[in-house]
C-alpha cells in the first residue's frame, strides 16, 4: 500500500509502471477490469438486453419501459387498498403528482381516460416539523463539574423559548405529505369522485 504522506510527482518513476505479463478483460473505451468480464461488458457497451424479456433498451436501464411498467403495476395490485375518504391528499404514482382535490383528481383521470388503479394512487401520509430537542447544543453547555445545571442545563430565557417554539411545531399541523404503501381504492367512475 502507498505511503499517502509520501510525495510522488507525475514525472517519478513510482506514479506509474508499464507492464507487460498482465491480462484481463479491456472495455471498449480502453479501461482494464482484470479478470471482470461483466464490469468491462458493462462499462463499454451502449445497450442492454432487457433482463425481463430480452429486448434492447439503452443505457442505463437494465430493464425495458414495459417491464417495469407491468412489475410497478403487479406491485400495485398486491398493495392494501382502502377506501379514500375525499379529504387526504392522495399521490399518483403514474403521474408524479399530488391531489389535493377531489375535482382536480377527476379532471386528471378524464383527461387520460383513466381510473384509480391505472394512475396507481396512494395516500398520502403527514409529514411533521421535529421538535428541537435541547441535546442539540449538549456539546456547548458545561457539565455538571464545570458548574452547569444537571436539571436545567439551559439558561431559563431559552428554556421558555424552547417550550414555546416546540409547543407551535406541535399545532403547527403538517408542513407536507408523502406518498405511503396504501393504494386508494374509489369508484373507476370520475364522476363519482366530483360528486362525493
Amino acid at each position: 500500500m502507498p505511503d499517502e504522506k509520501q510525495i510522488v510527482r507525475y514525472s517519478d518513476d513510482a506514479a506509474a509502471r508499464y507492464v507487460t505479463d498482465i491480462s484481463g478483460w479491456v472495455s471498449r473505451d480502453g479501461r482494464f477490469f482484470g479478470k471482470n468480464e461483466h464490469t468491462a461488458r458493462m462499462s463499454g457497451c451502449t445497450h442492454y438486453e432487457c433482463r425481463e424479456c430480452g429486448a434492447l433498451i439503452d443505457k442505463p436501464w437494465t430493464v425495458c419501459r414495459g417491464c417495469r411498467e407491468e412489475k410497478d403495476e403487479r406491485k400495485h395490485a398486491a398493495r392494501e387498498h382502502v377506501a379514500w375518504d375525499y379529504k387526504t391528499p392522495v399521490y399518483s404514482d403514474v403521474m408524479d403528482r399530488y391531489f389535493f382535490d377531489p375535482d382536480d383528481l377527476s379532471d386528471a383521470m378524464h383527461e387520460r381516460e383513466a381510473d384509480a388503479d391505472e394512475l396507481r394512487l396512494l395516500w398520502c401520509k403527514p409529514v411533521y416539523l421535529r421538535e428541537l430537542d435541547p441535546d442539540v447544543w449538549e456539546g456547548q453547555l458545561p457539565d455538571e463539574d464545570h458548574g452547569g445545571d444537571p436539571y436545567d442545563p439551559l439558561p431559563h430565557e431559552v428554556s421558555e423559548a424552547l417550550e414555546s417554539l416546540n409547543k407551535a411545531v406541535r399545532n403547527a399541523g403538517p408542513v407536507a405529505w408523502e406518498p405511503s404503501d396504501i393504494a386508494v381504492s374509489m369508484p373507476s367512475d370520475a364522476t363519482e369522485v366530483r360528486d362525493a
